[in-house]
Order: C-alpha cells, then structure tokens, then sequence
C-alpha cells in the first residue's frame, strides 16, 4: 500500500534559551496551555495498564528535551522556549523534507522518512537537541522506522527490511519484502506486515528464516508484546498471534492504527468514531477517546504509547488521552492543509512528521514538555 494510498485510506474514512533546530527556517514556538482543547472520553480504566511502547514516563516539566540552559527563571510548570517561558515549547526541527512520514526517536536522534513517491528517498537523522539534519541511508519509501541501542530497522516499500549501526555503516538486508508498510520490534524480531500476500510476517534481528505468522488478513497496525503480535485489519478488527505463528486469535473493536504496551492494545474502533484500549488478552474494551468535531481517529496514520497516556496524529491536531480514559487534549492544533503522520515520544517530548496535502513537502516537529 503507497503513502499516497494510506493517506487516502485516514482521510476518506472521515470523508537554548532559544531551542536549536534542524533547519535554519525552524524554531521555537511558546504554546499557550490556554489554547489546548480538551473534551470528555468515556470509560473506566483498566487496572494495571502502563505503556512501554515508546520508552519513556512520568513527564519531567521543569526541562525541555533539547535545552541545553534548563536555569532559566521559569515557573516549575514551564520551559524555556524562544528566549522565555512557556508551558510547551513546539520546536521546528526540520523543514523542507519530501514527504517525512515514519518517526522514531531514542535519547540523542529522531530518525525520519522521506519517502516521495517518485525520486530517491531517505532516512533522515537529527539531535533532538536540534542541529543540521543528515541522510543517515539512501532508501527509498520507507514505510516504518524501529530503533534499539545499537540498530535502525526500515522497511523499503517494495524491497526490503534493513538495519544499519546506529554509529553508521553499511546497511544489511534482514529480508525481502513487498509492499510491507507498518514494522514493530519485539525483544528477538522484528514484524511487519505484507499487503500483496495479505500476510504478518516475522524475522530475527539479524535476519534468517521469514516466517509467516498470520495469512488472509490485509493487515495495517502491528505491535507486539513479549508474547505474541497484534495486528489490525481494516474493517475488521484486532487479532492476536504468537511469536512462532499459529492460529489468529480475533478481538472485536479495531480497524486502523495501533500501539501495544506491557498490559494492553490501543487502536482505532472499526467504525472510526473512537479509540479504545483492551487487555492483551482482549476482554473488556475501554473507549478512550470519542468524537463529535467531524475528524475520527480512523484519519491517524500511527498511535504511540508512554507510562501514561496514549497519542496519534489526525486531521487537525496532535491529540493524547489517559491510558485508562479521561481528557482528550490537543497537544498541537495544525492547519487542515498540512496532514499530520507519523507519531513518538520519548520520556519529555512527543515528535510527528507533517506534510502539505498539495506539495508533500513537510516538518518533523517537536513539543515539551508532551
């Protein structure tokens, strides 16, 4: 499935004082705690539920991720940002990028992708302190970045999953693909799924034997735990497998997007109106997030998951909602000319990769504290 083609899938189906940053044109925007919008989820929490899917907890709001002066004479619920005080800095780090969609994040880089549909593609690196932002490979539609402490992981529309030291190097061919467009990392392999032979498919870290976990599924999120794989169906629903492959266990509630945690699934409802979370055993599914406003968590192109609270893009804004329920809020309200992709965080800030709906050209930004 083509960028081009998933965007469409999103949006049809809701019809430092001063921060460094990674371009010369970026920089630092005070965001007023004021303009946030916040409406009511419904649903009770789910005892025990935590989130681990992008490392990171409690977040720290005294220090924003890329200050190097965290000094200065702010309120303790405040950042420096742009040479004062604010209660979230929205920091540009790059512009310029064609069509940046994938998004990862450890504690020193963002790793993006630039994936245009015709001409040479890349994944991107820079500081999340802000610097120039460099190609750390050549690779070509890159649907989705994975990181540990010594890889990057990218799946090539088309070709391949690859990996590269994260120092640099050479890049290796974990294992041929097709049109593979959505890549979870476990303890031991990596996931993917594959939308020709409607398949999840899984390998080790190094590569070796391909293994088929589920077929006859037109799978869109994957997540994994330490135990088993979770993937999303449009239109159908979310269905478990275990690492070895097997028969699919299938949940109700699912369709688009999805994030795993240690103690439950996040992922759009199948009609789009909501987004829920359950225990990774199914069970009892908990709405998280509803909506009124015209947009439905269908048009998210990626969920993320910290200690405390889940986060995607949409049409209009960056959103975050408790992992057990509660106030949804608009971390960032962006224009309905730019479309909003890729989502990560990490223990301070929450990043995303946007792009303009006529030019694909676009930004990864940042906001601290999330």
């Amino acid at each position: 499935m083509a960028i081009r083609s998933m965007l469409s899938v999103g949006w049809a189906l809701f019809t430092s004082a001063q921060l460094a940053a990674c371009s010369t044109s970026s920089g630092a925007t005070p965001v007023d705690a004021s303009v946030e919008a916040a409406s009511r989820g419904d649903g009770a929490a789910e005892s025990g539920s935590d989130g681990m899917v992008d490392s990171g907890g409690a977040p720290d709001a005294s220090a924003d991720a890329g200050a190097a002066d965290v000094s200065a004479p702010c309120q303790a619920a405040q950042v420096p940002c742009d040479g004062g005080c604010a209660d979230r800095c929205l920091v540009t780090l790059a512009t310029g990028q064609l069509m940046p969609t994938a998004i990862a994040v450890d504690s020193s880089n963002v790793y993006w992708s630039n994936a245009p549909q015709t001409g040479a593609g890349a994944v991107m690196k820079c500081a999340v302190a802000g610097g120039t932002p460099a190609t750390f490979a050549s690779a070509p539609l890159v649907y989705g970045i994975a990181l540990d402490a010594d890889y990057v992981y990218w799946l090539q529309y088309g070709s391949g999953l690859l990996k590269a030291p994260i120092a640099g190097g050479t890049p290796q061919t974990l294992a041929s693909t097709m049109n593979a467009h959505a890549l979870a990392k476990g303890a031991s392999g990596l996931y993917w799924s594959e939308g020709v032979l409607q398949a999840v498919m899984g390998v080790g870290l190094d590569g070796g034997a391909v293994t088929t976990l589920a077929s006859g599924f037109e799978a869109y999120g994957v997540g994994v735990s330490t135990q088993s794989v979770y993937f999303t169906s449009i239109g159908a629903g979310v269905d478990e497998v275990s690492l070895g492959g097997g028969i699919p266990l299938s949940f109700a509630g699912g369709g688009g997007a999805l994030a795993v945690d240690s103690a439950g699934v996040y992922c759009n409802t199948g009609t789009g109106s909501s987004i829920v979370g359950m225990g990774l055993s199914g069970g009892n599914i908990v709405t998280l997030a509803t909506y009124s406003n015209g947009y439905t968590p269908l048009a998210a192109v990626t969920i993320a998951v910290d200690g405390k609270n889940v986060y995607w893009t949409q049409p209009g804004g960056v959103m975050k909602v408790p992992v057990g329920g509660g106030a949804v809020t608009t971390l960032a309200a962006i224009d309905l000319s730019q479309s909003p992709l890729g989502i990560a965080v990490d223990d301070t800030s929450v990043y995303w990769t946007s792009m303009d709906v006529t030019t694909d050209v676009g930004t990864v930004t940042r906001l601290t504290p999330k």
